[in-house]
């Protein structure tokens, strides 16, 4: 417990000082393990994220929890520290076009036990943003999604008569793959827009207002916002409907050295002439329940539109979906708009034997197991 070596420590209008102050870091240091064991942190890289926080005011409250759509979060020292996970599609079809530019989809969103480090730190006053990001993604800090969060944010806030606000830093350390259709940096927005009602005040922002950033800056930000386990996309995906899933499959996550943009995906999909005629959507809700039961139904009714037009420009892609099958899954099918490709499998060590034989099967692959919501 580095991080609370303190002479005292106050909760709330509480000091803790000589031995009630150990017992309370030895209490911390037990909770912490605890909400690792239950996909609360996901590892102790991410437990020692919160840690390692440290405070510029003894005298204000250091530790709180808060709630926010029914998910805690907990709140160290001004800084707000959570888990970003990764999304799977279990079916996506690109319906058509509408007249505003956007396509019409219908997907099931399913969160998963992969996951990003996110803490959001507050300072101040000067309305500043600052971004460090590891590994760095190559791209401008202005053009990463939990960066245009909280521009978007400040923005609407400052429309509201409230333009100054604490200035924010953010830490985003990247577990999942970037460009891979698992919506990290979507993730990352979402836990990043979660935190802002305890950094801010709660007076700031409606929780509707929140919404519309998210929806604003990707479609499926909302389903990150939320902090849903499994929805219906429907709209361009920022439409939710929640579904009671649970899935009984380990999955076996696939994410090959290939990043595709959402953009291209969809301008390939055009050139393929897919998204001209107006089509009816799949009934997922309805259909899921029994085809959890019976995989084959999974495989007959849930699918990927955009897989034949990646899998014609990246055959990598489509020869990482044949070995999961040749590996005993029982369904696999690319997530979002690719690059990565998942696969269910009955038992652990199925999974992990897949996980284990990728990086010689597919060279700079990487594969994770992980655990559905």
């Amino acid at each position: 417990m580095d991080g609370f070596a303190e002479k005292f420590l106050c909760v709330g209008d509480v000091c803790l000082r000589g031995r009630m102050l150990h017992l309370f870091r030895w209490i911390m240091k037990i909770f912490l393990h605890l909400c690792s064991l239950g996909n609360f942190f996901a590892s102790p890289l991410e437990r020692q994220s919160f840690l390692n926080v440290q405070t510029q005011n003894k005298r204000k409250s250091l530790f709180t929890i808060r709630k926010f759509s029914s998910r805690t979060i907990i709140t160290i020292m001004h800084a707000v520290g959570t888990l970003a996970h990764a999304k799977i599609n279990l079916g996506l079809e690109v319906l058509y076009k509408r007249p505003d530019g956007y396509h019409e989809i219908n997907t099931v969103f399913l969160r998963v036990s992969l996951a990003d480090t996110v803490l959001v730190s507050s300072n101040g006053t000067t309305n500043a943003i600052h971004l460090d990001c590891t590994p760095d993604l190559g791209i401008a800090d202005e053009e990463n999604l939990a960066y245009k969060a909280v521009k978007k944010a400040q923005e609407m806030a400052a429309g509201r008569g409230k333009d100054v606000l604490p200035s924010l830093a953010m830490s985003l350390r990247k577990q999942i793959p970037y460009g891979g259709g698992l919506g990290g940096g979507s993730s990352n927005a979402g836990a990043v827009l979660r935190s802002l009602p305890s950094l801010w005040g709660r007076e700031v922002l409606t929780q509707e207002e929140y919404v519309n950033v998210a929806a604003s800056i990707g479609s499926d930000v909302p389903f990150f916002l939320e902090n849903m386990d499994c929805a219906l996309g429907s709209g361009r995906g920022e439409i939710l409907k929640p579904l009671a899933l649970k899935l009984p499959y380990y999955v076996v996550v696939v994410a090959p050295p290939i990043r595709i943009t959402t953009a291209w995906a969809y301008s390939a999909l055009k050139r393929a002439s897919k998204t001209e005629e107006q089509r009816t959507p799949t009934d997922y809700a309805a259909l899921l329940p029994e085809a959890i039961a019976s995989p084959n139904k999974l495989r007959q009714h849930f699918t990927n539109d955009f897989e034949d037009v990646i899998f014609a420009e990246y055959p990598t892609i489509g020869g990482i979906k044949q070995y999961l099958y040749e590996a005993g899954a029982l369904f696999a099918l690319m997530s979002g708009s690719g690059s990565s490709v998942f696969g269910l499998f009955k038992t652990d060590t199925e999974a992990n034997a897949v996980v284990n034989a990728i990086s010689t099967r597919f060279e700079g692959s990487t594969a994770h197991v992980c655990k559905p919501f």
